[in-house]
């Protein structure tokens, strides 16, 4: 059975540098407010025609000495980009349960990486038909069962030299549930896809 892919699901958007440079310093912009336990309205942010794009969600990766320093985002149907950068954004900075949050004078030492998910397909019942639609470094995973979720970008396959069965049994333990989760037809899998870029975080745009 081939994926579902919704009608309203929204694909992949071509940035171009301007632009992807524009959602860099916007998320740069919300760190620091969010370091700063400061509020910043996403329509101040010079986000212009990409802030009311739709997405299937974004998330936002933080990174400190070449280690994980946080990593928190959303997935849905369809979002706005600037309010699924918003949630990203603050999220990474003060909500990610496995760190404490991020502190002003980190901020000039953090990499910022985002990635904007699209090209959301809901996968076939069979363990078969889930095990062959997954390409890795092409596809995240997501599982939803039993009031649990858990999700994982392309990049965590590619990072750890995964293969299909090995991300289909991590997306599970990162939900909490038992790792052959994935071949109950009773859960829900859905493959994404990602566009991801990023850099150091940019001081003067964050009027740091």
């Amino acid at each position: 059975m081939e994926p579902d892919q919704s009608a309203d699901a929204p694909g992949e958007l071509e940035l171009n540098a301007e632009q992807r440079n524009r959602l860099h310093g916007a998320t740069c912009r919300l760190l620091a407010a969010a370091a700063r336990q400061q509020s910043l309205p996403v329509d101040q942010l010079p986000l212009g025609e990409l802030a009311a794009l739709l997405v299937v969600g974004v998330f936002v990766t933080l990174y400190k000495a070449g280690a994980l320093r946080s990593c928190i985002g959303n997935f849905t149907r369809s979002i706005r980009l600037d309010k699924a950068l918003e949630r990203a954004a603050i999220g990474a900075a003060c909500h990610d349960p496995r760190f404490p949050p991020v502190e002003i004078d980190e901020l000039p030492d953090l990499t910022v990486e985002i990635s904007l998910l699209h090209s959301r397909q809901t996968l076939g019942d069979s363990a078969a038909a889930r095990l062959s639609s997954i390409e890795i470094g092409q596809h995240g995973l997501d599982i939803q069962h039993d009031g649990r979720s858990g999700l994982l970008l392309p990049s965590v396959a590619v990072d750890h030299g995964w293969d299909a069965t090995t991300f289909l049994r991590e997306v599970c333990r990162k939900a909490g549930l038992p790792p052959g989760t994935w071949k109950d037809p009773q859960a829900t899998l859905y493959r994404f896809a990602a566009t991801r870029w990023g850099g150091r975080f940019v001081a003067d745009v964050a009027e740091f």
